[in-house]
Formats: C-alpha cells, sequence, structure tokens
C-alpha cells in the first residue's frame, strides 16, 4: 500500500479512505487493467498491404502501451499481490485481444493473403510469443528491451512464423 500510494502521489490514508480495504483497491485495479485491455482494437486487415508490416504495427502499439514504466510497475504490483495471497490474478473470461487478432487473421485469410487453417489457434500462438518473448520477461525483471530493439526482435519473430502462411497477395 505504502507503494501504490507514492506511485499515486497520496498518502496511505487515502487509499483506505476511498477503497476501505486492499482487497478493494487489488479488484479495483484487476476491473480498470481488463477494461482497458477491452478497450484495445486491432484495426482491420488492409488487402494490398504488406500482412507482416500490418501485424508488426499491431504488436508493436500493443507492446509501446503495455510497457510503459507505469504498467510494468503496476503489473509487478498485480503479481506480487496476486503471489502474496496465493491466489490467481482476478480475471473474467475475455479473450478480447484474442478476438480482435482473430478477427483480423480471418479477414487476411479471406482476402486470399493468408493461408491459415484455424485463426484461432494461430492468434492463441501468436499472443503466447508476444507475451512470452516480451511482456512476461520485462514484468519478471528478467530483460528489459529497448523499443528499437524490440520492434526488429518482433519483425523476426513475426516473420519467421508468418511467412510460411502467406500467400503473394500478403507479402
Amino acid at each position: 500500500m505504502d507503494l501504490i500510494a507514492k506511485q499515486a502521489g497520496v498518502t496511505k490514508p487515502t487509499l483506505y479512505a476511498h477503497f476501505g480495504s486492499k482487497d478493494t483497491l487489488f479488484e479495483s485495479v484487476a476491473r480498470a487493467l481488463r477494461k482497458e485491455r477491452r478497450a484495445w482494437r486491432v484495426p482491420s486487415y488492409e488487402p494490398g498491404k504488406d500482412a507482416i508490416g500490418q501485424l508488426l504495427a499491431v504488436f508493436s502499439g500493443y507492446l509501446d502501451k503495455t510497457l510503459t514504466p507505469g504498467t510494468v510497475k503496476l503489473g509487478r504490483a498485480m503479481l506480487i499481490e496476486a503471489t502474496r495471497r496465493g491466489v490467481e490474478l482476478p480475471d473474467e473470461p475475455d479473450t478480447k485481444p484474442g478476438n480482435e487478432l482473430e478477427r483480423w487473421l480471418q479477414e487476411a485469410a479471406d482476402s486470399g493473403a493468408l493461408q491459415v487453417s484455424d485463426t484461432s489457434a494461430t492468434a492463441v500462438c501468436l499472443w503466447a510469443i508476444v507475451h512470452g518473448r516480451f511482456v512476461w520477461p520485462v514484468l519478471l525483471g528478467i530483460r528489459q528491451v529497448k523499443a528499437p530493439d524490440r520492434r526488429k526482435q518482433l519483425e523476426q519473430c513475426l516473420s519467421a512464423i508468418m511467412t510460411p502462411m502467406l500467400r503473394d497477395s500478403g507479402r
């Protein structure tokens, strides 16, 4: 609570006066994070434009927003609190970002740019790679990669995974 109060620029008694308890604060922050995640959008697939370039823009934007110092500190605080409680981070069965990416993949497939048999599985795998390679190492303090280097590494990952799925119209 001391860290949260300091980051918010208020006193600890003010936090308790507003939220009542650490549990209420924890749930409020989790709700705010879910709301922010649900508001995130993947733009529509643009036929005739480089498919990998479009995905690079989508994931770069997501990572730039997700890996800001403030968001990382908040994510770490949530992880610490969930660990202290011995519970999973509170979440709703909300797969909005996955659904958005699945929609994009389906649009690209429908336009003839991609040959993908299971857009749902592909979306899940792409999110797993982005989070496993770029988000979790930062949250866990394992590795910090500067945005330009992150973008280059992300482009390499996307090229390796997506190139076999490209049809000529997606290049």
